[in-house]
């Protein structure tokens, strides 16, 4: 995964864990305080969260906060960890 971008962590994330379910959208924008088309976009892999929102989404699921505190670590580790 090093070479993954943040949209590609959380869209993949939210397809994994939220795609699934029948109103997979309306979950996630209720968990992010968002719009469904919002979310839908977030699913789809067209965007990701800006700031504010990454952070509520870290608080509420601390399995995607895992997700993107692995990938901080390993951008923080590119070029200088063997």
């Amino acid at each position: 995964m090093a070479s993954a971008t943040y949209r590609d962590v959380a869209s993949g994330y939210f397809r994994e864990k939220w795609a699934p379910m029948k109103n997979a959208a309306q979950l996630v924008a209720r968990l992010a305080h968002t719009s469904p088309r919002t979310a839908e976009n977030w699913l789809a892999g067209d965007a990701a969260p800006n700031g504010d929102t990454l952070i509520t989404l870290m608080a509420a699921d601390p399995d995607f906060a895992e997700k993107i505190m692995k990938l901080i670590e390993e951008r923080r580790c590119a070029g200088r960890c063997s």
